[in-house]
């Protein structure tokens, strides 16, 4: 009998579980939908640019601070080979 329980009660978690991955996907689709929606009005589409500005923003910041990295890397290592004794 315990048995019997305890398989029906994994049954009903496995559906659980199946029906909350499918509230979940189609969350996802229909917040995909909703953007689409949104990206096809003007605001939408300022929006998007705004989105994409500020990260073309960080991506410039990423690199100019890799730059900096690299070049006081240089440097130190130049002043490495000035200060050794030959």
């Amino acid at each position: 009998m315990t048995q019997v329980l305890n398989t029906e009660a994994d049954k009903a978690e496995q559906i659980f579980e199946a029906q909350a991955i499918l509230a979940v996907a189609e969350a996802g689709a229909n917040a995909l939908k909703i953007i689409g929606q949104v990206a096809n009005t003007v605001e939408g589409q300022r929006a998007i640019q705004l989105e994409l500005a500020g990260d073309a923003m960080e991506a410039k910041k990423a690199i100019a601070k890799e730059s900096l990295r690299l070049f006081y890397c240089r440097m130190a290592k130049l002043r490495l080979r000035v200060s050794l004794p030959k």
